[in-house]
């Protein structure tokens, strides 16, 4: 390994890191012992010439757009619906399909992002959400519309969520005009869909049609009824201007998160 390390040096002029999935006790030492860079990814990292200075979080900071990433939108959702007041990446990894290094990264934003906050050391680390009211005011800034991308089909998807107008006028009260049908798909649904169900709206004469969206994140594992969730259908209209939508959003919002109440 050294012979090859040298040979890596010299050639690229970089310095070679080992990457190996698992490593015994006296493998890891005499790597150790040698000042040989390695990597086991979610476990151990050791590089020796490597200077990195962990405690200048705005330089993290400035690396976040305005809106989450797609994992940490989720894990916000997440959080506030189950009202999830502590918790960490491994068990957050057994409640949702997503890994816990991809996990580790959208906690890593929420805490950047001033949503929640560590408590703990490194080796029992947690995770723990600021007040219920903060976490929901401050977390909704940072919302981005889940739609990618809009089909259209001319049968009913029952296996797909209610979404955007269709699922407002259903969940709320206030809300009370025709709308179209609209209702989520994950990006692997709409990839196992026929493409002959997809259509062209325009060459029809009519207005029998369905409309599929497609989601930047599987809608499903954030809903346990026949809509989409209330805070990814609040990230659908946020910006919209009628005063309609608003009310109904603010009433959807007020009856199923209950967000005047603090969990603290």
């Amino acid at each position: 390994i050294r012979k090859q390390q040298n040979q890596i040096e010299k050639i690229s002029g970089c310095y070679p890191v080992l990457v190996v999935d698992e490593l015994r006790l006296s493998q890891r030492n005499a790597l150790i012992q040698s000042d040989f860079a390695f990597v086991v990814p979610n476990h151990q990292i050791y590089i020796p010439n490597m200077i990195m200075n962990l405690t200048e979080k705005d330089v993290v900071k400035k690396e976040y757009d305005s809106y989450f990433s797609v994992q940490a939108q989720v894990l916000f959702i997440y959080m506030l619906l189950n009202r999830v007041k502590e918790t960490n990446a491994r068990q957050l990894s057994n409640q949702l399909p997503l890994s816990v290094a991809t996990i580790n990264r959208a906690l890593n934003e929420l805490v950047d992002r001033e949503l929640i906050y560590t408590v703990g050391n490194n080796t029992r680390k947690a995770y723990k959400s600021i007040a219920k009211k903060l976490f929901w005011e401050k977390g909704k800034e940072f919302l981005f519309n889940p739609v990618s991308r809009v089909y259209y089909v001319k049968n009913r998807p029952y296996e797909f969520l209610m979404s955007n107008e269709l699922a407002l006028t259903r969940l709320s009260w206030s809300l009370n005009y025709s709308t179209m049908s609209y209702y989520a798909a994950s990006n692997k649904e709409i990839a196992e869909m026929e493409a002959s169900n997809f259509i062209d709206r325009y060459n029809l004469f009519d207005d029998s049609f369905y409309t599929i969206e497609q989601f930047k994140y599987d809608p499903k594992i954030l809903s346990d009824s026949n809509y989409i969730d209330v805070i990814s259908l609040f990230a659908q209209f946020k910006d919209h201007k009628d005063e309609r939508i608003q009310m109904a959003l603010d009433e959807i919002m007020g009856d199923v998160l209950n967000v005047e109440d603090n969990w603290d």
